[in-house]
């Protein structure tokens, strides 16, 4: 990245084990990003419509991982709140999910996802799911979500 600031990436995950498990292969692979958890899917509307409403100083994020189940307000609720502003369009969305479930698989790509991936196994096999993942969206594809 030719930015002073390192890539933001939004984990949208409301149980606190995978969002460790998620720090600990970051701070493993050592690359260089700002990852921000939020724990539910009401502060994520919140940061989402944040963004949305002109709060000056708040960088866009470069890329979104979503957990699709979560009380209250689901994953699914956000991926269409997401679509349906404008400024976060062009935002990557990446469910990442424990469902193998078709179903859920044709449903996140027609409501926008722009990728589906399920959550592997193991603090290895994570870690180099979650680089392999960063390496490409953040450094290989092209986005218009600066």
């Amino acid at each position: 990245m030719t930015n002073a600031e390192p890539p933001l990436v939004i984990y949208i995950e409301d149980d606190i084990e995978d969002q460790e498990l998620c720090q600990f292969a970051l701070e493993k692979s050592q690359m260089d990003i700002n990852m921000q958890f939020i724990g539910d899917g009401q502060g994520a509307m919140a940061y989402f419509d944040g963004f949305c409403s002109d709060e000056v100083g708040r960088q866009r994020p470069k890329l979104v991982l979503l957990d699709l189940n979560m009380p209250a307000i689901s994953g699914w609720d956000l991926l269409r709140h997401i679509r349906a502003k404008p400024e976060l369009r062009c935002v990557p969305v990446l469910v990442f999910t424990t469902s193998h479930a078709p179903r859920d698989l044709r449903l996140a790509y027609e409501e926008g996802a722009n990728a589906y991936m399920v959550k592997p196994a193991g603090l290895d096999a994570l870690t180099e799911c979650f680089e392999t993942t960063m390496r490409y969206w953040l450094h290989t594809v092209v986005s218009d979500s600066t």
